[in-house]
């Protein structure tokens, strides 16, 4: 009776396979699909989605997007990897409101000029252009369809007009332009009054001219407007919308010009309007050298150059906008025009560009770190594509990759070479200047993704002893602890690394040295370091994979019973129940798992939302999402110890057989409940959460492992992590210790069963037994079980059997033998033995008799024509000798009468065949 409730509360956790073999994989790609490959991340090492190898030292490229909510810039590639669903969701999450809302701002705008209160007014105009400074996901068109831009526009406007209150204006004037510059927006067509001033007042006489020349403007009239701002620059030359109206001159020049090309039939008509407008512009830029329009200048200069065709001077322009230290959002701007043109220009324009930026540092060093970072990485990063070759041709199709791959790392090279080169040439340029220390970075930079280590180290020392600071300082030591951590120098990367930490705790650089710093203590083998860091960096998939795979379970019990009080404790205390788990520390297992605290939770397995009771209570929340996120469930610690009960009561049966077939027999029952137990039986829900097949397949066999033996630290997690594999070795045992037993036969058999199983149980172990590899120490098959074994019959199935019990889905394990025939009578036997006789001999005695038969026909016909060919022969001479001897009778009686005799008949015919003449049948 303990024998059937062992097995009976087995069954509890041996489940059917086949159904949680597709439940597991269709949610892994469900998971994978819905996540965009979910198991690959940024905020990881191993399991990274971007960076690899020497990767890991790359500096971020330039941005092209701030966010001044979350206060973090974005590259390219960022913006297009985070700003999915899940990032929305974070940007309306995290939208201001309240004070910091730039729409309650505008409204406050609105409503003081409409109740004429301009009293703080200017604070608030202030306000708003500070919150609208960066473009953000949540910019709208906003009130009266106002673009973000057009909201800032007129906010100057309206700040402009309060110098005329200063110069002794009234309120009453100054609320009525403000009133009108509003009007311009909402309702640009209405009657010339409402842009007019009732009142007299000389100190707004020039914000009424430029009002009116902005609404000729907006309701087309584009010449007009033109004239209307020349004569503005004219009339009132010092006053403080000058600025603004020769920025209207440039851009209405262009915008003329942009209209005579639409209208060119030559693509290459030169237009003297947009020269033109490049003077302006530059006048403008002479005018007010720190003017507010300064950059926005440049930039139309840039876009203008490209219509001339002047490349070398457009990327010039771009690069200056780049280099510039004021304005962020013209920085950003800068980049993706730069993207937008691309990078790919020979070595004259290049040479011509850094001719013309080589006297203005900024632009001459954002020019360089750009082409690193957002070019020539870019093309050195390039690998050979396993997805580019396939069909007849791909071996051609495969040297044409491989050319591909060179052509693109050289040209990489080629860049960062002429970086080089050009870096060398500034730092003889500008000699000991501020600058220099950059330069210095730059050829530090360039040389580390060069991989000349030794130049690396050294510029980079020297832009350290150069006193550079803020973000090139951050980036010197980047690269000098980079450089010591690929030579191998640990302890000084990780004082490097630690001393960037320290003095920049929030820069865009902290985390990946941070991580940085957790590669170099795990190659320092201090893997708890490691574990601390990705706990801060909250780094889950490496917190999991460390606690569950690569820290060996003692220095693991050790990390835990460390005195730090950590949040993470009770996660951990369960995470090395469950190691002991695996390792049959039985009694360990028991004590830690005791120590655990639980907390109810949700019994999802319970809850299904189907209806179906049958999962297991370790099973992963995928429907449910996180509520309990952090807590260990009390029915996983019960139904752990329950496992440990089961498998302790089969064990202790080994230990008490009495002879060779009892041991057998237990170790077999012992091997079969490994074999049936629940595929999460030995399964961590606290750190992985359904993540780990996903996890290790994109980490197993692959680039991202970094320690030694670390793929074979991977396979003896799965081989402990399986039910199958565990199950393996102790069959095997069986095998080789008790051959005649007679539980060896069905000992041999399941180990078929089990490679088989595992071979498809998941990604992971069919990317291992493709490979060759596979659980125990060999790979036993069904036709080995025939082999070994060649009386022995097989079960009726495979997927159906169940060791424990011998059974195939449920039932008998072999077909019932065929029941024996009674006993026949004498007669009976006779009659069969005639009936065999006849079955056996029968067709052979009528295929001879056929085959005599046929040569006697044969045979007769032969003498018969014989027989007529003599007899003719004898006829032909009797009738030759009778007609010679009697040639005189035959020429004078016979023939004269058979002739007459012949001629009758024809006639005779020839009278029927005229009688009966249509009355014959057709032959």
């Amino acid at each position: 009776m303990k024998n059937k409730g062992s097995i009976a509360a087995a069954n509890r956790i041996l489940k059917t396979r086949l159904t949680r073999i597709l439940i597991l994989s269709f949610a892994a790609v469900s998971t994978a699909i819905g996540c965009g490959w979910s198991f690959l991340t940024d905020s990881s090492v191993r399991f990274n989605s971007l960076r690899t190898g020497r990767g890991f030292y790359r500096l971020t490229p330039l941005p092209v997007e701030y966010d001044p909510v979350t206060k973090r810039e974005r590259s390219t590639i960022e913006v297009e990897k985070y700003f999915d669903v899940e990032s929305e969701n974070e940007a309306v999450a995290t939208r201001p409101n309240g004070h910091n809302d730039p729409d309650e701002t505008w409204s406050a705008i609105l409503s003081a000029i409409e109740q004429g209160k301009l009293a703080g007014l200017e604070t608030i105009l202030d306000k708003f252009l500070s919150q609208t400074q960066y473009k953000s996901y949540w910019d709208g068109s906003g009130e009266n369809g106002l673009s973000r831009q057009e909201r800032r526009n007129t906010v100057f406007d309206l700040k402009d007009s309060f110098t005329a209150l200063a110069q002794g204006s009234t309120e009453k004037a100054v609320a009525e332009y403000l009133s009108a510059r509003l009007a311009l927006e909402s309702s640009p067509h209405e009657s010339e009054s409402r842009f007019t001033s009732s009142l007299v007042d000389g100190n707004l006489r020039d914000n009424w001219e430029y009002l009116r020349a902005a609404v000729l403007y907006r309701t087309g009239k584009k010449d007009e407007a033109l004239a209307a701002f020349q004569s503005h620059d004219k009339r009132f030359p010092r006053s403080e919308k000058n600025e603004s109206v020769l920025y209207m001159i440039a851009k209405l020049t262009m915008e003329r010009g942009d209209k005579v090309a639409a209208e060119c039939p030559d693509e290459k008509c030169e237009i003297a309007e947009w020269e033109q407008s490049i003077g302006e512009f530059r006048k403008l830029m002479r005018r007010y050298p720190n003017g507010r329009y300064l950059l926005d200048a440049r930039g139309w200069i840039a876009h203008l150059y490209r219509h001339v065709d002047k490349t070398a001077e457009s990327l010039a322009e771009y690069y200056r906008l780049l280099g510039n230290g004021s304005d962020r959002q013209w920085r950003l701007e800068a980049k993706k025009s730069l993207q937008i043109l691309g990078h790919e220009y020979d070595d004259a324009t290049l040479d011509r560009v850094e001719e013309l930026i080589a006297a203005e540092p900024e632009a001459a060093l954002a020019y360089a770190y750009h082409r690193i970072y957002n070019h020539a990485v870019d093309l050195t990063y390039v690998e050979y594509s396993n997805w580019c070759c396939y069909g007849d041709d791909k071996w051609s199709q495969r040297n044409e990759e491989t050319d591909r791959v060179k052509k693109e790392q050289d040209k990489g090279r080629h860049e960062l070479q002429r970086i080089v080169k050009f870096a060398t040439a500034m730092l003889k340029l500008h000699g000991h200047s501020l600058a220099s220390g950059d330069f210095m970075l730059r050829l530090a930079q360039a040389n580390l993704e060069l991989e000349n280590f030794r130049d690396a180290n050294l510029f980079a020392g020297q832009a350290l002893a150069a006193g550079v600071s803020g973000d090139s300082r951050a980036h010197a030591l980047w690269v000098k602890g980079s450089v010591e951590h690929r030579e191998g120098r640990l302890s000084s990367a990780k004082a490097t690394f630690l001393q960037l930490i320290r003095e920049f705790p929030d820069d865009k650089l902290t985390e990946g040295s941070r991580r940085l710093l957790a590669m170099t203590a795990e190659d320092q083998d201090n893997l708890e370091f490691a574990l601390d860091i990705y706990f801060d960096l909250k780094y889950e998939q490496d917190i999991a994979y460390f606690v569950d795979v690569l820290l060996p379970t003692d220095r693991l019990a050790s990390y835990v019973s460390r005195p730090t009080g950590s949040d993470h404790f009770n996660t951990l205390l369960y995470s090395l129940g469950v190691r002991y788990m695996r390792e049959g520390r039985w009694e360990e297992a028991r004590n830690t798992l005791s120590r655990v605290r639980t907390e109810k939770g949700t019994d999802h397995y319970l809850e299904y939302p189907r209806g179906e009771t049958w999962f297991f209570p370790k099973e992963p929340a995928w429907f449910y999402g996180e509520p309990d996120k952090g807590k260990i469930k009390t029915s996983w610690v019960v139904q752990d110890l329950k496992t440990i009960d089961i498998i302790q009561h089969y064990e202790k049966r080994v230990e008490g057989a009495q002879n060779d077939e009892a041991k057998a027999e237990a170790m077999y029952q012992l091997a079969s409940a490994y074999f049936e137990s629940d595929d999460l039986a030995f399964y961590n829900p606290a750190m992985w959460d359904g993540g780990r097949v996903g996890s290790l397949n994109s980490l197993q066999f692959s680039s991202h492992t970094r320690l030694p033996n670390e793929t074979r630290t991977i396979l003896e997690h799965l081989h402990l992590h399986e039910g199958w594999a565990k199950s393996i070795p102790i069959y095997e045992e069986i095998v080789a210790r008790y051959p005649d037993s007679k539980v060896a036969r069905d000992a041999l058999y399941t180990l078929a069963v089990a490679h088989e199983r595992l071979e498809g149980r998941n990604s992971v172990w069919s990317a291992i037994y493709e490979r060759g590899l596979f659980a125990g120490p060999r790979i036993v098959t069904y036709q080995d079980v025939r082999n070994i074994y060649p009386d022995y019959q097989l079960p009726r199935g495979t997927y159906g059997w169940k060791p424990s019990t011998r059974t195939v889905n449920g039932g008998p394990g072999w077909s019932a033998k065929p029941k024996a025939l009674p006993k026949l009578t004498r007669e009976q036997r006779a009659v069969r033995k005639l009936e065999h006789w006849a079955n056996d001999y029968g067709p052979t005695i009528s295929e001879t008799a056929s085959s005599v038969k046929a040569s006697v026909t044969g045979l007769f016909k032969m003498a018969l024509l014989y027989l007529r060919v003599y007899f003719l022969l004898v006829f032909a001479g009797f009738a030759s000798v009778i007609g010679w001897n009697y040639r005189g009778w035959l020429r004078d009686q016979f023939f004269p009468k058979i002739a007459e005799l012949g001629r009758s008949c024809l006639a005779y015919l020839s009278k029927c065949i005229r009688s009966w003449h249509g009355k014959l049948p057709l032959v």
